[in-house]
């Protein structure tokens, strides 16, 4: 959904207009990135992964990730999967020289271990931030059918501006029932579990 299209819900839901001074479009594009920008961190929501690729340099454990990093899901290497560790218990494995094992995160670098003793490729998959929407037809990352939450979070932070308890609470049971559905949507998204076997039966 377009920013502008995002100001025109947020403010039906005040039951204002584009011509009232309180709900400009310069304030609505202030509320509407706050909004964005605070259920993005929410959770690591499945329209925020994002992969990038590069290629290791020989001796060289710190990696820069691309704009619009926030967290870091998995690495591979020549596609095998990295196991995580804290950088404490990457301090040993960084001593030596070899193909990589492992991988962590420090201070929004990507490290790698031990040393690339040559040259691997690498996919980094990592949680995305939203950029700020400024221009009308500018659009966030939000899958449809969870962009009503920053619109009511948005439609919230007006109508705190507006001293309106009523409308505050017609907002928040509606922040309720969206908050519901999104749960919902992305249960239903996520893989259903593997069954796991006990291991320790044994037939007489």
């Amino acid at each position: 959904m377009q920013l502008s299209t995002m100001r025109t819900n947020v403010r039906s839901r005040c039951g204002l207009s584009a011509s009232d001074g309180l709900a400009s479009d310069a304030v609505l594009t202030e509320f509407i990135n706050s909004s964005i920008r605070t259920f993005s961190m929410e959770q690591d929501w499945p329209w925020l992964k994002a992969t990038e690729s590069f290629n290791t340099v020989v001796g060289t454990t710190i990696y820069t990730p691309t704009t619009g990093f926030r967290t870091s899901q998995s690495v591979t290497s020549e596609g095998t999967d990295l196991p995580y560790r804290t950088m404490r218990d990457m301090a040993d494995p960084l001593r030596f020289d070899g193909s990589p094992l492992f991988f962590s995160v420090d201070f929004n670098k990507v490290v790698i271990a031990p040393k690339p003793d040559a040259v691997y490729a690498i996919v980094h998959a990592y949680t995305a931030t939203e950029t700020a929407l400024t221009a009308d037809s500018h659009a966030p990352l939000i899958y449809e059918w969870a962009i009503d939450k920053p619109i009511i979070m948005a439609a919230k932070l007006l109508a705190t501006r507006l001293k309106d308890p009523s409308l505050m609470q017609l907002l928040n049971a509606e922040l309720r029932e969206v908050d519901k559905a999104i749960a919902n949507e992305v249960r239903q998204a996520r893989p259903a579990p593997i069954p796991k076997h006990r291991t320790d039966w044994y037939i007489h």
